[in-house]
């Protein structure tokens, strides 16, 4: 058994050695709950976060979303999709499962708990998880946060011209 737990250290140092300057390594390892594991596997699975554009999309990509049908005036909203990355939304949901994503998604983990059930919980806060790793990554390591955000919820253009100004090498102009 030590020889096991000896050669499951030596790659977990080989692979932060790699991924250490990473900017989405370390990015994502600041959200509550994410390690250098499993922030390895956000990373490796996601890979070019500029692909998404918004963290719905990313959420739908891992399969977090809910199922939702409708016709006419009928609605059906069911279980997750699981469509997608197994790996990511593993990890989403295990991150989350024994702290409920830290301080931040506390209350909500609890106020979805009472009425839907732990796990149904998890999955949320997952998805919730989910939505600041691809902000948190598509911003270099920037804090994300609403207070900085202005609390204005950004539509999917304008989070995607903000994710590509931020992403682009500025351009500058001649002088004449």
């Amino acid at each position: 058994m030590e020889r096991y737990t000896t050669e499951i250290d030596a790659l977990d140092r080989q692979i932060h050695h790699i991924l250490k300057d990473d900017a989405g390594y370390v990015a994502v390892q600041s959200i509550y709950g994410v390690g250098k594991v499993f922030a390895a596997v956000f990373v490796a699975e996601i890979g070019d976060v500029t692909r998404f554009d918004s963290p719905r999309a990313l959420c739908s990509w891992a399969g977090l979303t809910p199922k939702h049908r409708e016709s006419d005036t009928h609605v059906y909203r069911g279980r997750i999709t699981k469509q997608g990355s197994r790996l990511v939304r593993w990890a989403a949901i295990e991150a989350v499962a024994r702290y409920h994503g830290g301080a931040a998604f506390t209350e909500q983990f609890h106020a979805i708990a009472e009425r839907r059930g732990h796990t149904k919980a998890n999955v949320a806060i997952a998805r919730k998880s989910s939505h600041a790793c691809l902000l948190r990554t598509s911003r270099r390591g920037d804090p994300m946060s609403r207070s900085s955000q202005g609390g204005v919820k950004l539509g999917r253009g304008q989070l995607r011209a903000r994710l590509i100004a931020r992403l682009s090498p500025k351009v500058t102009q001649p002088s004449k």
